[in-house]
């Protein structure tokens, strides 16, 4: 959770899995992190994608609507990634 904290602060994430998965294919990203809201497909098809080019993904504990309002965002996050 920390580091999701540091990423916000520096504001260098990236909201979404349409977003993180078009950034995942193209090498861009870091570090994915998974909210306990997101779905079973989605989070599937984004943990195989990262393993196969080495970048962690790790599981937040929090719901996406408490991802969102860290964010200052009015809607739930599913995904977010650096």
């Amino acid at each position: 959770m920390q580091e999701f904290k540091k990423a916000l602060k520096e504001k260098r994430i990236i909201i979404g899995a349409k977003q993180t998965q078009k950034r995942l294919f193209s090498g861009e990203l870091k570090k994915i992190f998974l909210t306990a809201s997101c779905d079973e497909n989605t989070r599937r098809d984004i943990t195989r994608q990262a393993s196969l080019q080495g970048i962690e993904v790790r599981e937040l504990n929090v719901s996406g609507f408490e991802v969102g309002a860290m964010c200052k965002k009015p809607f739930s996050i599913s995904v977010v990634s650096y």
